[in-house]
């Protein structure tokens, strides 16, 4: 499981507890459980490069 978070979600800290591993880009928090380490460079510079994909 991966998935992405706005630095300034509030939920943050339980992904911080609940999460495997997680690395900070200046407008997203990647977050995973089960990700090889191998794959986590690769998978967080896709999900930064990612457009927004959701509005509040």
């Amino acid at each position: 499981i991966i998935w992405r978070a706005n630095p300034s979600n509030p939920i943050n800290k339980w992904y911080q507890v609940e999460c495997d591993g997680q690395f900070k880009f200046s407008n997203w928090n990647i977050y995973w459980i089960g990700l090889d380490v191998s794959l986590v460079p690769e998978v967080c510079k896709y999900l930064n490069d990612l457009d927004v994909d959701f509005y509040e």
